[in-house]
Order: structure tokens, then C-alpha cells, then sequence
């Protein structure tokens, strides 16, 4: 089972040895990030990574309009050239772009939102594409039969996308309410008028993204992942403190015993 982890700066490179693949930020073509690499900083990267010999994929989950589909086709070319292992992406117009370059067998869907079923599950599969990463609320019962899971992905540490819109919907509240323009890029939280907890939102050039009030944490699932032949995990650690990034490193290198979950961590996989 492979592991990977999200590359949002260059020198988490060394850091994150551990793991058998980097999945590459790229902050020109994916979204939900508080940070990303520069197109030559992941074509770099790759070079880098090789040499280790492991994988490396690009993230470019992003929502697209037709000019951007341009641009990134002409980025794949580069990518290409330079060997990239293969591309976690979310818009079905991305699929299109990488069919009509013969690619489309290097994709990875990848959408935290989607896929709750085994039947979407096998009709993304039917794509022709490398694998798919399934939502976290498709339970794991599901695929106990099921015939694929070598070709299956599943988030095992992050914190988990609840909603994402193209609109500003922070700069939108600070204009409505004459209110000081907040910093773009910083961490908020927002609370439901009916609910207790606070989510994490976030604003950048692309959009709006609230996530989960917890660190979704499947460490004391690797066993059954095993067992069930799933393809990869992936951990990511976008707004996620230091000391607890560095606790799940220490049992990845020592998973002798169970992981004691955190205060800010849950395993929805246990309830």
C-alpha cells in the first residue's frame, strides 16, 4: 500500500522521507491549500524526488474555465517531459484535457466530497483512469467485496473539505458589513447559527473552502487497508499543528501500538 503525502514547500521534501510518494501543491492549478509551489518549483521537485526513487504526483484539483484548461495543458507538456508520475484532479474537464492527450491512464480522481458509493466508485473506474479516492463517508463494509480496490485511495490524516465555491465569500462579508478588509490566506473559523463547533474557512484567489472541525485520522485503520488491498493512502497537513504532524510521523516509523487520538482528531471509520 502506497503511502503519500502532500508537498506544500520544498524543504518538507527531507522531512516527509518516510513516505513512498509527495503529492506536489501546485498553487497556479489546485485549490483548498493555505500554500503551493510555482510551476518551476514542482518541475524541480520532480527531478529531486526521482532520485529517490519515489513517485511523485501534481495536485490540480482546481475548478476550470476554459482559459485555465490552456494554460495547464501547456504545463502537462512540461510535466511530461520531466516524467511526472501522475495527476490528482476533481474536474471532469480535466478528464476531457488528459483523454485528448492519451493520458488519461495517469489520473487519480480525487474529490473529498464525492464518490459515497460503490457504484460511483465503478463508474469513475470505467473512465479508464488510474485510481479514485473515495469520500470518507463511504464505509468501509462496502468494499469488503469488492473487486477493485487495487485501484482504490483513501485520505487517512487532514483535515476534510466540507464546501468550496468559486465565490469570495469572506471579502464579500467585509464589504457587506463595512468591515476592515481581513488578510487573504489567513485561517478563520465560522460557526453555524445551530451548531456548538467551529469550522475551518478560508479564502484565496479561487474561491472559498470551510473544512471540518477535526483532523480526520485513520492511523488505526492501516491494518484493514492492507487487508482490504487498497492502493494508496494519502495524509495531508494543510493547517494542521506542528506537534501533532509530528506525532503521526513517529508512529508511521514505530506503529507498534494503537494511535491515541487527539482532542482535535477523529476516526469516523471507529464510530
Amino acid at each position: 500500500m502506497e503511502k503519500v503525502i502532500t508537498i506544500d514547500k520544498k524543504e518538507k521534501i527531507e522531512k516527509y522521507d518516510i513516505f513512498d510518494s509527495y503529492l506536489l501543491v501546485n498553487k497556479n492549478f489546485s485549490s483548498f491549500h493555505k500554500y503551493g509551489l510555482s510551476n518551476n518549483s514542482c518541475l524541480e521537485l520532480l527531478n529531486q524526488i526521482h532520485k529517490k526513487n519515489k513517485k511523485a504526483y501534481i495536485l490540480i484539483d482546481r475548478v476550470y474555465f476554459n482559459d485555465d484548461l490552456k494554460r495547464l495543458s501547456r504545463f502537462i507538456n512540461e510535466l511530461e517531459e520531466n516524467s511526472c508520475d501522475g495527476y490528482y484532479f476533481s474536474d471532469l474537464g480535466v478528464y476531457q484535457l488528459f483523454n485528448n492527450l492519451n493520458l488519461k491512464h495517469k489520473l487519480i480522481y480525487f474529490s473529498q466530497t464525492q464518490i459515497v458509493s460503490a457504484m460511483e466508485l465503478e463508474s469513475f473506474l470505467s473512465l479508464g483512469i488510474d485510481s479514485v479516492y473515495i469520500s470518507k463517508d463511504l464505509p468501509l463494509k462496502s468494499l469488503e467485496n469488492y473487486q477493485n480496490n487495487n485501484k482504490v485511495g483513501i485520505v487517512c490524516f487532514s483535515y476534510r473539505n466540507l464546501f468550496y465555491s468559486r465565490r469570495k465569500l469572506l471579502s464579500s462579508y467585509c464589504e457587506e458589513y463595512n468591515l476592515p478588509k481581513y488578510y487573504s490566506k489567513n485561517k478563520y473559523l465560522i460557526r453555524e447559527q445551530k451548531r456548538q463547533q467551529k469550522n475551518i474557512i478560508f479564502e484565496d484567489r479561487n474561491g472559498t473552502y470551510i473544512f471540518t472541525d477535526y483532523i480526520e485520522n485513520h492511523l488505526n485503520e492501516l491494518d484493514k487497508f492492507i487487508s482490504l488491498n487498497i492502493k494508496s493512502i494519502l495524509f495531508d497537513d494543510n493547517f494542521v499543528e506542528e506537534e501533532i504532524v509530528y506525532k503521526v510521523l513517529d508512529y508511521l516509523n514505530n506503529p507498534n501500538e494503537k494511535y491515541i487520538l487527539d482532542s482535535k482528531e477523529k476516526d469516523t471509520y471507529e464510530e
